[in-house]
């Protein structure tokens, strides 16, 4: 491949991310149709997929496996917002200038993340792994810090052309704190791409873990030719991920996001996608840092691990002759001289197997403790759900927090909860009926839904679902209180679960038909009475059906007149 077609490569690269992240923008603007495009993003996609069957998700996610299995994380560098933003990060705070160093696999860490953040979710809470999946954490970024920019710009640019251009402020459904904990991860995320880089993708992502597993077994590699190398390192100075060992002439393709800065920055051109084969450690390398040298008693340990493991004769751990000497005439004990000698060639001395074990084991341990703890929280506390949900376990179970649903929300009565499905339902969607209600004719939050914790309902399915139940406080009603008419609470409602009934003095009081509410909230959005509301709506555990309210018309009443 040469150099002038690695530019196209790098070029189409950009277009394709650039384009990709415009797109995850505008989806929380766009027409709701325009969310189907969240299926290209892995962890949404399998969630939907496991939920109910969603042929386009299951093969979204299906495609992009297999591309990893045979060119790579393209995932990471083409389609994935987040990394997209943390490379203009990157680009924007060093002035393009950054050159990047190489960096240890952390692959105790990245695979012990994954497991805790899994069994958490097999348990029922996905809180961690809402919390650091690449496109939730985009999707509240574009609703929290976005979305309410735009709209306080254009009821600005309204009031300044006297409602010539934009729209008057709608109701925003902002959450503090919501804004608080995304810009404290944001500006984590910042500080970690101009420091090392894609180091979140490859030790905190979990669609990063997922892909860098399957990335190992990739039919085709970046690969580096060998003796032709200058040893130059403009290769490693590129590389965001730091996955390139120069000294040993190898390359992590584990941990490589395919961004194809290294393929351009060779001067000779001796970097290759090509078919992967074993590597193999050379003599140069082997005599360089001598490390494969027998010495004492662990000759015969070496030997057999070697004709067990040919290609893996670099991972022999034991001290060279001088070493070895020096350590009999010491306090040092051979494991602290490796150990040392470890934090000079960390990517030479690999005691990762123990600490691997250790570290995903532990925290699988902690996580399974955990969990039902946190879950636990939740119990006895049902905040009114969308339309969609339910369930509360499910929902909670189900549930990333990508706001998608709050940034489509017409009447903007979806908010982001705090404490109030506890602890494992933080930043969860929840309906708030201070001053707002869910409309009637609206079914847009379950069918945009890209994790699948909403389940797509139709209109008419919609109108049906009860979500919430109403409850009548007769010492808080202004007709009793103040002795006047009102009935706008039975004049709202749209499913005619309150009635106006005869109470005294030719006044009227609601009396309430559960079997017809749905708890959409109009009655108590409408309510005047203060500070309280005379009628409330209180969320369910689970979702009901209710009846059809049927309008039955008065007959005709004859006085004897023919006309």
């Amino acid at each position: 491949m040469s150099r002038e077609k690695t530019n196209y490569w790098r070029i189409f690269r950009i277009v394709c991310a650039g384009i990709t992240f415009i797109l995850f923008i505008l989806v929380c603007f766009l027409p709701p149709v325009w969310s189907k495009a969240v299926v290209g993003q892995v962890l949404p996609s399998v969630l939907r997929s496991t939920a109910y069957f969603y042929l386009a998700a299951l093969v979204s996610v299906i495609i992009i496996s297999l591309i990893t299995l045979l060119i790579g994380r393209v995932y990471c560098s083409f389609i994935c917002p987040l990394g997209t933003l943390l490379d203009i990060f990157t680009w924007v705070f060093t002035l393009g200038r950054k050159k990047f160093r190489r960096l240890p696999s952390l692959r105790s860490l990245r695979y012990a993340i994954l497991v805790g953040s899994v069994i958490f979710a097999l348990f029922g809470v996905m809180l961690p792994l809402g919390l650091i999946d690449p496109y939730s954490f985009f999707g509240r970024m574009v609703a929290t810090m976005i979305q309410p920019v735009y709209i306080w710009a254009d009821a600005l640019l309204y009031r300044l052309s006297d409602g010539s251009y934009g729209m008057p402020l709608p109701q925003i459904a902002f959450s503090h704190y919501v804004f608080v904990i995304t810009l404290i991860m944001l500006v984590l995320l910042a500080a970690t791409a101009v420091w090392r880089g894609r180091i979140f993708c490859n030790s905190v992502c979990p669609v990063g873990t997922y892909l860098s597993f399957l990335a190992r077994f990739s039919l085709f590699k970046i690969q580096l030719k060998g003796p032709a190398c200058p040893g130059c390192t403009k290769c490693e100075a590129v590389c965001k991920a730091g996955c390139i060992h120069l000294h040993r002439q190898r390359i992590d393709f584990s941990r490589c996001v395919m961004c194809l800065n290294c393929i351009e920055s060779c001067v000779i051109s001796s970097i290759k996608m090509k078919v992967a084969r074993r590597y193999r450690h050379s003599k140069e390398i082997s005599e360089h840092f001598s490390l494969h040298e027998p010495a004492g008693t662990g000759l015969s340990d070496n030997v057999s691990y070697q004709k067990r493991h040919p290609h893996k004769r670099e991972k022999v751990h034991h001290l060279s002759e001088t070493e070895h000497e020096s350590s009999m005439h010491s306090h040092l004990s051979n494991q602290e001289l490796l150990r040392r000698r470890h934090h000079r060639f960390p990517e030479m001395i690999d005691f990762s197997r123990r600490e691997f074990l250790i570290s995903v084991g532990s925290t699988g341990i902690a996580a399974a403790v955990a969990a039902p703890l946190l879950k636990l929280t939740a119990a006895g506390r049902s905040p009114v759900m969308p339309p969609g949900a339910v369930d509360r376990d499910r929902f909670i179970s189900r549930c990333t927090s990508c706001h998608l649903c709050i940034s489509h929300c017409p009447s903007k009565v979806i908010k982001s909860a705090a404490l109030q499905y506890g602890p494992a339902g933080l930043m969860l969607p929840y309906l708030d009926y201070g001053n707002r209600m869910c409309e009637f004719e609206c079914n847009i939050c379950s069918n945009v839904c890209p994790t699948g914790a909403l389940i797509p309902l139709s209109l008419k399915k919609k109108q049906l679902t009860r979500i919430g139940l109403v409850k009548y406080y007769f010492d808080r009603c202004i007709v009793p209180r103040q002795m006047t008419s009102c009935g706008a609470c039975a004049e709202h409602c749209p499913t005619g679960a309150l009635e106006m009934k005869k109470w005294r003095k030719g006044l009227r009081i609601p009396t309430v038909h559960p079997e017809y509410c749905i708890g959409c909230g109009a009655c108590q959005k409408i309510c005047p009475a203060l500070p309280d509301k005379a009628v409330v709506v209180s969320g369910l555990s689970r979702h009901e059906k209710a009846q059809e309210h049927v309008t039955i018309k008065a007959e005709a009443v004859s006085d004897g007149f023919p006309f």
